[in-house]
């Protein structure tokens, strides 16, 4: 497998990790208290930046073509577009 394969490959489930993420605060969020419920958002909060700066934007600067529509965010870094 080449790199810029196994690149797209991390990108599309970091990609559907976030949606899962998202969705499961939508699940939890009647459910819980207002204080768990934002000690939850809090680590989802984390685990999502991690994968969005540590992951995502390290592989879209490897290889710009991968980076997802809609992703114009990167945290800790300038913008150079």
């Amino acid at each position: 497998m080449s790199n810029k394969v196994a690149a797209e490959k991390l990108i599309a489930i970091l990609v559907r990790q976030g949606a899962e993420l998202d969705s499961y605060l939508l699940d939890i969020r009647s459910g819980c208290s207002e204080s768990d419920f934002d000690k939850y958002r809090k680590i989802i909060g984390t685990i999502m930046g991690s994968m969005l700066v540590d992951g995502i934007n390290i592989l879209s600067d490897e290889f710009p073509d991968l980076k997802p529509e809609g992703l114009d965010i990167l945290v800790g870094k300038e913008k150079t577009w």
